[in-house]
């Protein structure tokens, strides 16, 4: 029997199995490690089972990151979202918002954390999510301290800038007064808290305090200087350059200067300019009492001992240039004139020379334009817009003890010298001559001789000269801004003032012919001439005597231009009625300035008939405002251009009566508008606007309005004259005959076709109808209408067609009648043999004698002896006719018309006739 291991202790033994066995004997312990072995044996099952456990744990941490990872990419997204919105987001908040927002950004962090990690059920990956998850929240909290910190920072600094920036505001519209000390004190207080808060050191503080002010201080000039650039620059140099820091100071210098710099020249120039500065020391030493005076002092203090006067007198420009009465210089070659000053006033050697000055343009005054009261020389020599004339006047009248409309004797020296003390009292502010220094001007003046005056009066006195007006930017002005500004300012506003007032009378003179020419306009515009220059303009240019002229002339040509704008609106007889009321009585006082009003009237009046003959539509605007036409410009509105010529055909007649003129209905301007808008037309364009204007304008078998237009265009464009010509007639409206003449004239003259080689034949056929001659433009008109149908004909119609049916077509049948060419009335064209009811059918004979018949009762005169009636029949079979219109004709017997009783040639017009006898 085989053995059968048994196990004890986990120790294998061997027993016997049945009798064939051997007994059983005891277990006997193997001779090798059984546990080793089954540790071997067990150890790939080990290996797997552990493998497999590592899979399950690798597969489980993957998972729960996978899902935490999930939750993260959610919760960082809600908390970008919420917290980095451009708009509503924390990090978007500024200044005071992001640290009042702040706790609530807290508990929106807070918040989110909480909400997402309620969603994971899970309590590994709940794990996962808030080991990562807390470290982004600790992250952003910390991020948001600082951020709220910064934004209060900047809050707190944004603060007291403001703060501050309103102080300087404040300090700034001040105007430097009390407030403006507190202000300052304020702005400084503020800037030293900024400094402290910050921890910034006293140096620091102080550079602040000292820009602050002078950022201040600039900004109160900046404002000061709009209205008051001067008094700025004032207090600038006594107060705000000491304060301000260099840079800024320099800064504001510019500004103030370049601001005040007009009205600083304005100052130099009220002193005299440059070149009167340059006279004041002997001005200066004569009026504080120097001990000797100066060569200068004496030139300027004349002859003998002057009066005892005002400083101020002294002082003026006037008395500093030996010009009392503030002559202005001119081209005049005044003599001892040695210069100008920057006012433009003269500057003489002496007071001699500048009263002579004086003397002699009153005296002008008197001999040129008989000005010789002191109401009437007071008024020119200082108009009222320089001058308080009235009280000029007053004050001249006291010291004189004349009466202001008394006529004085100005050739009398001591008339003149006592007009002259007195209104040099008036213009420097006294007399500050001696009474030899005033005789001695007055008698140059009026040309006396001087042979009389004393030896102390030749005596040889210095005088000024052109040397004493020599450039000296270091003269006291005593103006304390222009003296207190750095010298290369000083010099450069000097140079200037000097530059301005050579380059003045240029451009005072430029400025006057400038208002002189747009018054001249105003006054032909409006008829007003109040805008003209004054006087004073004239005399502040041209001087006294030449101004006065001048603006004389410049009135007469004002009160031309204003008859220019009145004459237009005038008729012929208003215009002569006019006439007569401007023409003053032969002894009316002013009867040589009235007549000259009436002449310029009259001249006016002669341009404007003349003008209005030439293009009444351009004056009718004006002299019918009731008919409120409008001028023509855009011809592409047909329907405008249409209304408008109708309504002026319709008054065409009354304003031909109006201004004498030919009737017209077009401008000059506006035909020459219609031509160049037609120009831009190709040929059948240009054919069917002329023809649809044609029919517009023909209202009711009336073609007034076209017969016009085709006289207007006669020297522009033929084919328009005989296109519109023609359409004024109804046959020229049925047949189109504008657009045959537009058409048709276009293929002659490009030789399109045949039929512009019929010219020759036209012509011969057409000879004799028209008494005008071959070669008048009346009859190449002719010529011109049948040639352009002929060849319209034979090139756009396709058909042959006959030289007598083309001139059929436009004017009518051919007939010798009496040995004279004339054309047939074009109506019996338009009924057929059947329509007649004359009793000899179709012949002109009986058309006539049915005339004569219906006129009997009528006048006719033939070389002045009255036509019986029974032989007016006869008379007009017998006699010539002459064409003037379709069916209209003049009756010629021998050499003369037959007249009605006015004596003027009889108009026989056919085409009643044939209406009347013609079956409807």
């Amino acid at each position: 029997m085989p053995r059968v291991p048994t196990y004890n202790d986990n120790v294998p033994g061997v027993i016997e199995s049945g009798g064939s066995f051997t007994a059983p004997v005891n277990n006997v312990a193997p001779s090798f490690d059984y546990e080793a072995v089954m540790n071997r044996a067990m150890q790939p099952i080990q290996n797997f089972a552990g493998a497999v456990t590592k899979l399950e744990a690798h597969y489980n941490d993957t998972v729960v990151k996978a899902r935490a990872d999930e939750q993260l990419d959610a919760f960082n997204n809600e908390l970008q979202t919420t917290l980095y919105d451009p708009e509503k987001g924390y990090f978007s908040q500024q200044g005071k918002n992001a640290v009042l927002q702040w706790d609530q950004s807290q508990e929106t962090i807070q918040s989110i954390y909480s909400k997402h990690l309620s969603e994971i059920d899970d309590p590994n990956v709940q794990q996962a999510f808030k080991s990562v998850a807390l470290q982004r929240v600790n992250s952003l909290r910390e991020k948001s301290i600082l951020y709220r910190n910064q934004q209060n920072n900047l809050f707190i600094a944004n603060a007291s800038k403001a703060h501050a920036d309103s102080l300087i505001e404040h300090f700034a519209v001040s105007g430097f007064g009390e407030d403006s000390n507190r202000t300052m004190a304020s702005l400084m207080n503020e800037v030293e808290y900024q400094g402290k808060k910050g921890g910034q050191s006293e140096e620091w503080i102080k550079a602040q305090k000292a820009n602050y002010a002078s950022l201040a201080y600039a900004k109160a000039y900046s404002n000061m200087a709009i209205s008051d650039p001067v008094g700025a620059m004032e207090h600038f140099q006594n107060v705000g350059s000491k304060v301000m820091n260099a840079e800024t100071s320099n800064k504001v210098f510019g500004m103030l200067y370049h601001s005040g710099y007009p009205q600083l020249q304005v100052m130099l120039n009220n002193a005299g300019g440059a070149t009167a500065i340059a006279l004041s020391s002997g001005a200066v030493q004569r009026a504080t009492g120097g001990k000797e005076l100066s060569r200068m002092a004496q030139a300027q203090q004349g002859l003998g001992t002057p009066p005892k006067v005002d400083d101020k007198v002294l002082n003026t420009m006037g008395y500093k240039g030996c010009n009392p009465l503030n002559i202005r210089a001119t081209t005049d070659k005044w003599q001892g004139a040695i210069g100008q000053n920057e006012k433009g006033y003269l500057i003489f050697s002496s007071p001699v020379d500048g009263i002579r000055a004086a003397a002699k343009v009153l005296k002008n005054y008197d001999s040129k334009y008989g000005i010789n009261t002191i109401e009437e020389i007071v008024s020119r020599f200082a108009p009222a817009s320089e001058n308080p004339t009235g009280e000029y006047i007053q004050n001249v009248v006291k010291a004189t003890g004349y009466k202001a409309q008394e006529k004085l004797d100005l050739k009398n020296p001591e008339v003149m010298q006592k007009l002259i003390q007195a209104m040099m009292n008036q213009e420097i502010g006294g007399v500050a001559y001696s009474e030899e220094t005033i005789s001695a001007g007055v008698r140059a003046g009026l040309g006396i001789e001087t042979s009389a005056l004393s030896d102390q009066q030749v005596q040889p006195t210095p005088k000024l000269t052109a040397q004493d007006l020599a450039f000296n930017p270091n003269a006291k002005t005593g103006i304390p801004v222009i003296d207190n500004l750095p010298l290369p300012y000083k010099l450069k506003l000097f140079q200037s003032t000097q530059g301005s007032s050579r380059q003045g009378a240029a451009q005072l003179k430029n400025q006057l012919n400038l208002a002189i020419k747009n018054g001249l306009a105003l006054a032909q515009d409006q008829g007003d001439i109040s805008k003209m220059p004054g006087l004073d303009s004239f005399v502040q240019v041209y001087g006294q005597e030449e101004g006065v002229r001048l603006y004389e002339e410049s009135q007469k040509q004002a009160r031309f231009n204003s008859y220019l704008h009145m004459a237009p609106t005038m008729s012929v007889e208003e215009m002569n009625a006019m006439s007569r009321q401007l023409t003053p009585a032969k002894d009316d006082p002013m009867y040589a300035q009235r007549i000259k009003d009436r002449d310029e009237f009259d001249k006016a009046c002669i341009q404007i008939t003349k003008q209005r003959k030439e293009d009444p539509i351009k004056y009718a605007g004006q002299a019918f405002p009731d008919l409120k036409l409008q001028p023509i410009q855009d011809w592409n509105n047909s329907g405008f251009a249409v209304q408008e010529l109708t309504k002026r055909a319709m008054n065409a007649e009354t304003i031909s009566q109006r201004f004498g003129s030919r009737p017209t209905i077009l401008s000059k301007a506006e035909v020459a508008g219609f031509m160049s808008f037609m120009s831009g037309l190709e040929a059948n364009d240009q054919a069917v606007y002329i023809n649809n204007l044609s029919k517009a304008l023909f209202k009711d078998g009336d073609g007034t309005a076209l017969a016009i237009l085709s006289t207007q265009f006669g020297d522009k464009k033929q084919e328009y004259v005989t296109a519109l010509g023609l359409a004024s007639t109804q046959k020229g409206q049925d047949d189109n005959l504008a657009m045959h003449q537009i058409m048709g004239n276009y293929s002659r003259l490009n030789r399109i076709g045949e039929g512009y080689k019929a010219e020759s034949e036209v012509r011969q056929k057409l000879l004799g109808i028209l008494p005008t001659g071959p070669n008048s433009q009346q009859n190449e008109l002719m010529v011109l209408a049948v040639m352009n149908e002929h060849c319209y004909a034979n090139q756009n119609l396709g058909k042959s067609q006959t030289v007598n049916d083309s001139i059929k077509k436009v004017f009518g049948e051919v007939l010798e009648f009496n040995g004279k060419k004339i054309f047939l009335p074009t109506k019996l064209d338009d009924y057929d043999a059947d329509g007649w009811t004359f009793t000899t059918e179709g012949d002109f004979k009986d058309l006539l004698a049915q005339y004569a018949k219906e006129n009997s009762k009528q006048e006719f005169f033939w070389a002045g002896v009255k036509v019986e009636p029974e032989r007016l029949a006869s008379m007009i079979n017998s006699c010539q006719l002459q064409y003037v219109r379709d069916g209209q004709y003049r009756l010629i017997k021998g050499l003369a018309y037959v007249t009605d009783k006015n004596g003027q040639p009889v108009l026989m017009n056919l085409n009643p006739i044939i209406d009347k006898r013609s079956k409807k």
